[in-house]
This record gives C-alpha cells, sequence and structure tokens, in this order.
C-alpha cells in the first residue's frame, strides 16, 4: 500500500479552508486492512479539520468489535460493501457471521451505519431480489437497513461475465419498470419509512422539484438519515 504522509495530506487539501464543515470520505481497496494508516488518516483529519464529517466505504468482512468501537469513538458514518444474493460471486459472506452482523447492528444504533452497497451486474441482475434480501436481513438482524445498488460498466476483462450485454436489455428493461413503479406507488402512498430509506437523496431532489414549482407542497421527506437509494447508480471503477 502507498503511505500517505502528513505532507502529501497538507498538498492535496492545501485550498481546502481548515473551517469547511463538509465530508471526508475514505475509500480503498479495503480501508480496514491497512489500520495504521487509517487511523492516522483520522487523526489528520480531526486534527486540521475538525468541523468535517467523517465517512468510510468498507466491505464489513474485517468489522471487528476494536473496529466498531473506533468508528463509533471517531464518528465516522460508513457504508458496507455487500451484493445480497449476488455476494456468493464477491466472496465469503460475512452476513452469516453473528459477530460481524452484532457490530452492524451497533453501528446502526448509533447512526453511524447508512446502507450496503450493492453491485448491479448480470448475474445480480434483479433489484427485487436484491430488496426482497436486505428486507429479510432486516427481519433477521432486528436493525433498519438499506440498499443503494452500483452499476458495474467496466473494471477490466476479469469482469467481463458480470458486465450487461445487449441480450439482457429486456431483462434491465423488466427491472427498470418494477423500480419505477415502485417508486410510484410508495410517493403516492406516503411511504416515509421507505421514502427515507430508498429514496434518500433521490427522494429530496424531487421533493425540491415539487416545491419549486409548487410552493405550497405538503409533500415532505422525512429529514432522518437515510439508509440508501435505489435509484443512484453508481460507477465502481473504469479504466484497466
Amino acid at each position: 500500500n502507498t503511505v500517505l504522509s502528513p505532507k502529501a495530506l497538507n498538498n492535496a487539501l492545501k485550498s481546502v479552508d481548515k473551517n469547511t464543515e463538509g465530508v471526508v470520505t475514505i475509500w480503498g481497496g479495503e480501508p480496514l486492512f491497512n489500520g495504521s494508516q487509517l487511523k492516522d488518516i483520522v487523526s489528520y483529519v480531526k486534527s486540521n479539520y475538525p468541523k468535517a464529517q467523517l465517512e468510510m466505504m468498507v466491505n464489513g468482512s474485517l468489522l471487528s468489535e476494536e473496529w466498531t468501537k473506533f468508528i463509533i469513538d471517531n464518528h465516522i458514518t460508513i457504508g458496507i460493501s455487500h451484493d445480497g444474493p449476488g455476494q456468493k460471486y464477491r466472496g465469503v459472506d460475512f452476513l452469516e457471521n453473528p459477530a460481524i452482523c452484532n457490530n452492524i447492528y451497533s453501528l446502526r444504533q448509533e447512526k453511524l451505519f447508512f446502507s450496503f452497497n450493492t453491485v448491479y451486474h448480470r448475474l445480480n441482475n434483479s433489484t427485487r431480489k436484491i430488496l426482497e434480501y436486505f428486507m429479510c436481513k432486516e427481519d433477521e438482524m432486528k436493525v433498519e437497513l438499506g440498499v443503494s445498488p452500483r452499476l458495474i460498466r467496466y473494471i477490466n476483462k476479469v469482469s467481463d461475465p458480470f458486465i450487461f450485454k445487449p441480450e439482457d436489455y429486456p431483462i434491465m428493461d423488466a427491472d427498470i419498470e418494477y423500480v419505477v413503479s415502485l417508486y410510484l406507488r410508495k410517493l403516492l402512498d406516503n411511504d416515509s419509512k421507505f421514502i427515507r430509506k430508498y429514496l434518500g437523496y433521490l427522494g429530496r431532489v424531487i421533493d425540491s422539484a415539487i416545491t419549486a414549482v409548487n410552493p405550497d407542497n405538503n409533500f415532505t421527506f422525512d429529514k432522518n438519515p437515510h439508509c440508501g437509494c435505489l435509484g443512484y447508480p453508481h460507477v465502481t471503477i473504469t479504466g484497466d
């Protein structure tokens, strides 16, 4: 791993106001894999940008009790990579580990876990199945969860089996139809729990647009922390 020295961080962030209230997001690889560097980065940010909010994306498999305490003590909001029914293509399913599930529960109780990030790909191509998977996990873990599917476009040749092909378009069309109809149904029902969990940022954009047209808009989104967003696809990485 490349070591980020304080000098390198100072050079990279020299134009950032020390009083910024923005968000610093820590990505990997896997941040928890390089513990000493992660602790140094968190310490640096807290010392130099005390008003900044820390976020981090982890894969969950290293989420020990020690790391959970560190995350809580430093008030780091985390997202966890898990592919739901497609996790078998990624590797070991850490949600079968009761200790890790307990740690996720603790983080959610502290409002520091916001969503699972799921890679949506050719072999994991059903938003309905992804959603149903995490709804079942909510019942098992007795904690409110969320999911934010990400779309793989291209990583490298190893990813070829996971990339959508033209012959997959009918499946994708059916999935999009499901998502749109689900959104509309929940919006019309004013299902605040679903909206908070699954529309998240997108829901607030819709709310702002409605209010701009109709200032008397009575439809408002729950302002509590959301748990992800079904309609917010991400590209994981591009190039070789």
